[in-house]
């Protein structure tokens, strides 16, 4: 898509470089000065074999988490959900037929339950474009958002809400990359844990020199910790889960 890119009636400053994660990246402005903006563009075919795989969430957004700071995942395509089969299908012409990956369909209740958790789990915003040429667009006019100061570009969100910078240029440390793994912790509250406690053990325990088990109730003084949350987050660190728990 290089040749879109420099096509662009903007003129971008656009070169050919090999990424450690993601396809375009570019420097910015943030709210804490100078950051760092990936992206991660895929068709739907793509997207789907990355997903059976796994190679989505266990090898290519860990990479992103680790070296953006704001990361935008792209989908392109004309893809819809079969209104009756619920079956993804894909534009062909003037006709829709179902999205194949080798011999296999696939639902879009697949495809949208995987967005939906990439959402609510990590800090990573979506987008959906349709052609190569719109992609390129939405590209321009990202990097034109974050060309200018944090305060004058971007000020009339930012009253309303300043999220709290999830990911950073370096790598995560252990205490959020095990914590982040707990169930319905999320990033978020994983930064929390990693805010207070210095490393795994003192996440358990209240005492580096003896086995004094942290209770429960110490997580509850955190921020968006209560007590469902806590001792959600206390069983699974002592390896006592609930059956029911999701």
């Amino acid at each position: 898509m290089l040749s879109l890119v420099r096509d662009h009636r903007s003129h971008p400053t656009a070169l050919p470089k090999h990424l450690p994660a993601g396809d375009f990246c570019f420097a910015g402005e943030g709210p804490k000065g100078p950051a760092l903006i990936g992206v991660e563009r895929k068709r739907i075919k793509d997207m789907l074999s990355s997903l059976r795989t796994g190679r989505l969430s266990g090898e290519q957004i860990p990479k992103l988490l680790n070296h953006y700071d704001y990361i935008f995942l792209v989908l392109e395509g004309t893809f819809r959900t079969n209104w009756y089969s619920g079956i993804l299908e894909d534009k062909y012409g003037k006709d829709y037929s179902p999205v194949l990956v080798g011999k296999s369909t696939f639902l879009g209740l697949e495809l949208e339950s995987a967005l939906t958790s990439i959402l609510a789990v990590t800090p990573i915003r979506y987008i959906r474009t349709r052609t190569e040429r719109e992609t390129v667009e939405w590209l321009i006019s990202l990097n034109h958002a974050f060309s200018s100061p944090w305060d004058k570009q971007l000020s009339k969100v930012t009253a309303i809400h300043q999220p709290e910078q999830y990911a950073t240029v370096g790598k995560a440390s252990t205490v959020r990359r095990v914590t982040h793994a707990l169930s319905g912790l999320g990033w978020e509250r994983s930064g929390v844990l990693e805010q207070n406690y210095s490393s795994v053990w003192d996440v358990m325990s209240t005492d580096p020199n003896c086995t004094c088990i942290r209770p429960a109730k110490d997580y509850e003084k955190l921020p968006g910790f209560g007590k469902v949350m806590s001792k959600r987050v206390w069983d699974q660190l002592h390896g006592q889960h609930e059956s029911g728990m999701e």
